[in-house]
């Protein structure tokens, strides 16, 4: 398997479509920083389901897409797609060759794709789980990665090797199954906390129930009672209305007379209002004129004022510019002296720069002259130099290729001397380690045979373990089974007891009387806890009984009348009591049986003798029936009897009749105490069930621990023996590995030893032959050598002379140089005068310009405020005329 393709659109730096193909071998990607090479990588990983923004270098998911330049518009996703050739068949998939894409929008929806099939990232995950390719696998490694493994940080490192090793994804779903068992226990838990609130919800509702109908009847009987009461209400009024009202007629018609006076005035009022209102906006108009002649009195003042102002800053201005004229022309006088120095200065200049320049001429033309001699002798010396340094090369070469030809003498004398050493010690070796072969090879077959024995054994060891292992997980199960049912039992029971002790269900009368015992002296209790059915009469009873439930019964009419007035003194509302006393006197009159099948239901209630004939009184006249159709057909035969059956539906006195469905989960009054000793029961049989599967589950958890004591240990043996034999076999083949080794050298020493007496023969002609060369190279090196030093020494005495005359040239060339700078500075200077001399002038001008102007506006602003007076004195007149009006 090997990555052969990478496509990327969009991602990052790769605004446009590239593709990258892998050939076999290695492939390197280079290039420049900024270049996007650590994108390829970070790409990579992205498409194999990256999903941390850190790795990628980013602050979001939605900066890998191509966020566009100055000359490129940003693209609406990032795409990237590797094909991965699956040759190994090492991915878990049929195709030879796997595409695997990757999409981010701008949206920020993604999409993962294998194939060009739309999948999920688990998908991708799990395909490239334990094979070594993956967002977070060791064959995507960057630089923190590598800093990972040299880390101490055990946890880094274990996570390659796990990733290595294959085991990833078996820990991945063990981890998957252990928090789905946990929710599923969780929610489990969850869902018992629920019945258990929701019954308790239910029992309340449903004694809301009955006090939300008591409700409604006492609505509509205190409805039908308000209705009454405001009928006689209505009546009572229209009584006393009657004569209010004649009294009302006579007092409207006094009214309507005074209405006619008072619209007579008022119309009188309104013709005098009008009048005055007419007066006032004629005064409104007048106090406007006056208002109007006030402004333009004020805005004559004002423009008065301005052009005062005005002519006072315009005089002061007129003044201040003759005297810059005055200035003006001062400066231009001195500017106009400065001209004439500085054109005497420069003609100076002029002709100190004309003598320079000829002895300069003279200097060079004789400094030309002498570095043209001097360069034709550095040749001819630079020729001498170079003969030399060629003959000392050679000279050089030589005297290295001597010694290198008497190093490899030398080496081949010491190559020989060891060769034939060897070869002297490799026969004795060879022989000793013959027979140490022979003792690794019977070791390695007695270990053989035990590690074939400790495998039987572990086998065998093993299905006994599975064995157990099956049998006690079973145990577990079914103690488990009935811990929950335990459980359940348990919480029923807790259940009962609350709602005993609690006395929920009764009215708040019953509760005050049962909660206190002591209190109150011959309370044998309501008639709901004294009796008990069996469980498919329940209803039926309940449905016969209704209220007769909640009756309390006691010894005597005296416990009776001392509960009542406590009732009355607490408010505790009212109860119904049944005194023994007073039922013994009494006489069922109810016939004991009817013909066919119907059974009385007085015959199915258990209770003790002494409240038997409260159950003969209350449900002497009720029968049980298999259906609705036989209580109607008993009811017409037996009119002054009641018929009901076992689901409640019951027809009384062949008159009433009622049925429908009840809730399941409501808690009946009848036999609670007996059901609640039916959970104690079963709880005492649940937990010794469970006692005796512990007990199993002991003795199997102890042969089990003893099969594993057994299993370890033959396991540590084996593996003990495994790595016996597996030093056998490395040291075995060692031995052979080094036999064969001995063998081969011994062969190639020989043939060795024969090539190095031929090449030490070789060597001592060459070097004879070398040492000649060399003694002739370096007697003409020699002289070469005398005659280098000879003309160099010529040489540089000239070349003082000429730096002396280099020197001369450089000063006067400077003075050349100082005398044109100081031209040009004087040239500058004339000519920025001149140019001083005629803005000056210019500005000479527009002030008596500008002086002119002010003289003008002078004499037009004095008209302009002689004709203001004029006007304001004609508007002063007009506004006395109005004031006095």
């Amino acid at each position: 398997m090997y990555l052969s393709r990478l496509q990327l659109y969009g991602f990052k730096s790769f605004a446009q479509k590239t593709k990258l193909d892998f050939s076999e071998g290695i492939t390197c990607v280079i290039g420049p920083n900024g270049s996007g090479k650590s994108n390829i990588v970070d790409a990579i990983r992205w498409v194999l389901g990256e999903q941390r923004v850190s790795t990628l270098r980013s602050d979001k998911m939605e900066n890998v897409i191509f966020n566009g330049t100055k000359n490129r518009k940003p693209v609406g996703m990032a795409e990237i797609s590797i094909t991965i050739e699956n040759n190994k068949n090492i991915l878990n998939t049929e195709f030879d060759e796997v595409v695997i894409s990757r999409r981010l929008y701008r949206s920020g929806d993604s999409q993962y794709l294998i194939n060009k099939t739309p999948v999920r990232l688990k998908d991708v995950l799990n395909l490239f789980m334990d094979t070594g390719l993956g967002a977070n696998s060791y064959s995507v490694i960057e630089l923190k990665m590598i800093e990972s493994i040299l880390s101490e940080n055990k946890s880094e490192r274990r996570q390659l090797f796990e990733e290595a090793a294959g085991i990833v994804k078996y820990k991945i779903r063990r981890k998957s199954a252990l928090r789905k068992l946990e929710a599923t226990k969780t929610d489990l838990n969850r869902v018992n906390d629920i019945i258990s609130e929701v019954e308790k919800t239910v029992n309340s509702l449903s004694r809301q129930v009955g006090k939300a109908r008591r409700y409604l009847n006492y609505t509509e009987e205190l409805k039908k009672n308000e209705i009454d009461l405001a009928c006689y209400r209505y009546h009572t009024l229209l009584d006393e209305i009657k004569p209010l009202q004649l009294q009302l007629k006579e007092i409207s018609q006094i009214k309507e007379e005074s209405y006619h006076q008072i619209t007579l005035e008022e119309a009188l009022l309104e013709e005098y209002k009008r009048e005055m209102i007419k007066i006032e906006q004629n005064l409104q108009n007048i106090h406007d004129e006056l208002r109007q002649k006030d402004n333009e009195i004020a805005a004559l003042d004002q423009e008065e004022a301005v052009s005062v102002t005005k002519s006072e800053e315009m005089i002061k201005t007129r003044e201040r510019y003759k005297g810059d004229i005055e200035n003006f022309r001062k400066k231009i006088k001195l500017i106009e002296e400065n001209i004439l120095q500085y054109q005497e200065e420069l003609n100076e200049f002029y002709q100190k720069k004309e003598a320079v320049e000829k002895e300069y001429k003279s200097i060079n033309d004789e400094r030309s002259a002498e570095i043209e001699q001097l360069q034709k002798e550095k040749n001819e010396i630079e020729q001498l130099n170079g003969k030399f340094r060629s003959a000392l090369h050679e000279l050089s070469r030589l005297n290295e290729e001597l010694k290198l030809k008497e190093s490899r003498l030398q080496f081949k004398n010491e190559q020989r001397n060891n060769l034939t050493e060897r070869l002297n010690n490799a026969s004795s070796q060879i022989k000793q380690m013959n027979e140490e072969l022979k003792t690794v090879e019977v070791q390695r077959s007695q270990a053989a045979a035990k590690k074939n024995t400790l495998s039987e054994k572990l086998e065998e060891l093993e299905k006994q373990r599975g064995r157990t292992l099956t049998e006690r997980d079973k145990a577990v199960q079914n103690q488990q089974n009935l811990f929950n049912e335990y459980e359940q039992v348990k919480s029923k029971k807790e259940f009962f007891e609350q709602i005993i002790s609690k006395h929920e269900g009764y009215s708040s009368g019953i509760q005050y009387i049962l909660s206190s015992p002591q209190q109150f002296h011959g309370v044998r209790g309501t008639l709901g806890d004294l009796i008990s059915t069996d469980e498919k009469y329940t209803t039926a009873a309940e449905t016969a009984l209704g209220d007769a439930l909640n009756f309390l019964v006691v010894d005597d009419l005296k416990s009776a009348e001392n509960i009542i007035e406590a009732l009355k003194r607490e408010k505790k509302g009212r109860i119904t009591m049944l005194p023994l006393d007073r039922i013994k006197n009494i006489t069922p009159n109810h016939p004991l049986s009817v013909s066919g099948n119907a059974t009385a239901l007085r015959d199915v209630i258990k209770t003790e003798s002494s409240y038997q004939k409260i159950i003969d009184i209350l449900l002497g006249d009720v029968f049980l029936v298999d259906n609705l159709r036989q209580a109607l057909e008993y009811s017409q035969k037996y009119p002054q009897l009641r018929f009901i059956t076992a689901s409640g539906e019951t027809v009384n006195f062949n008159r009433e009749i009622s049925g429908g469905e009840k809730s399941k989960k409501e808690i009946s009054l009848i036999g609670r105490k007996d059901q609640l000793k039916k959970y104690i029961e079963k709880l005492d049989t649940l937990k010794s069930e469970s006692d005796k599967i512990s007990l199993q589950i002991d003795k199997l958890n102890n042969e089990l621990d003893a099969i594993n004591k057994n299993h370890d240990k033959l396991k540590t043996e084996l593996e003990a023996l495994n790595n016996t034999l597996w030093e056998l076999e490395k040291t075995e083949n060692q031995k052979k590995y080094e036999i064969d080794k001995h063998n081969s050298e011994q062969e190639q020493n020989k043939i060795q030893l024969e090539s190095i007496e031929l090449e030490i023969k070789r060597l001592q002609k060459e070097i004879a032959s070398l040492q000649e060369n060399v003694n002739t190279k370096q007697a003409t090196n020699d002289e070469l050598e005398k005659e280098v030093i000879q003309r160099t020494n010529e040489y540089e005495i000239k070349s003082e002379t000429l730096q002396a005359l280099m020197e001369d040239v450089q000063r006067i060339s400077l003075n050349v140089t100082n005398l044109n700078n100081q031209i040009t500075i004087r040239q500058r200077d004339i000519d920025r005068s001149k140019n001083n001399i005629n803005e000056l002038k210019n500005d000479i001008e527009k002030r008596e310009n500008e002086i002119r102007q002010i003289s003008d506006f002078l004499v037009e602003l004095k008209e302009k405020s002689q004709k203001s007076k004029d006007e304001k004195i004609v508007i002063w007149e007009e506004r006395d005329k109005k004031e006095d009006e």
